[in-house]
């Protein structure tokens, strides 16, 4: 357990951060608002740039 804490701060440290591959309904709000669109939309985003993040390989 330890060693896994010690990577996750690493990566913190790297400026990366874990995200869940679906949005929470707070992120969507979040997306909808900063967004001006709905939660279809807001969704199609997250969704987006987690597979723009996928092609580089970064999401496992």
């Amino acid at each position: 357990m330890e060693r896994a804490l010690n990577f996750v701060e690493l990566v913190s440290k790297s400026g990366f951060v874990t995200v869940q591959r679906e949005p929470t309904g707070s992120m969507l709000v979040a997306g909808m608002d900063a967004a001006g669109v709905d939660d279809d939309q807001a969704r199609a985003i997250y969704r987006a740039m987690l597979a723009t993040s996928d092609d580089k390989g970064v999401v496992a």
